[in-house]
């Protein structure tokens, strides 16, 4: 009798299908980690720029409008054009600092606008606008914000 010598094609075939049960499985898995880490990273970036906009209004500077009049740069997950800073309206310090995801973010999560707005008293609090995204997850939001809808007009 002649003894057999590596793998049968149906053994071959049950491995490739596993495989492809695994990977159809881990997939959307980690394109999820992907978008909730860069969700993270964006509003850690903001977060960096709170300490900027305190020592201005500590100066007694309340108008500013820009990155760079805040000393920040530009995220690879957002963009030139995507960042909106408003500290000039009542002239009493509250104001935000909004960031809308795009350049090299995840399409499930490109167009979500993170926003920190501080109120008159110091008080910061973070909010993610999901409106135009149909792939978000709250899930994949910081703890520390809360996730709305619609941006305020």
């Amino acid at each position: 009798m002649h003894k057999q010598q590596g793998f049968t094609l149906i053994e071959l075939m049950i491995v490739v299908a596993i495989v492809g049960i695994l990977a159809a499985l881990a997939v959307p898995t980690y394109q999820d980690h992907i978008a909730r880490t860069q969700v993270n990273r964006v509003y850690g970036e903001l977060t960096a720029l709170k300490s900027n906009v305190e020592d201005r209004l500590m100066r007694g500077d309340t108008e500013f409008e820009t990155l760079d009049e805040i000393g920040g740069q530009v995220s690879s997950l957002v963009g030139d054009d995507n960042y909106d800073i408003d500290f000039n309206a009542l002239g009493d310090g509250s104001g935000y600092l909004r960031a809308t995801m795009g350049g090299d973010t995840s399409v499930t999560i490109n167009g979500t606008v993170l926003s920190l707005e501080r109120a008159h008293d110091g008080f910061w609090e973070c909010v993610i606008y999901t409106a135009d995204v149909p792939g978000w997850k709250d899930d994949f939001a910081p703890g520390s914000c809360n996730t709305e809808k619609e941006l305020p007009v």
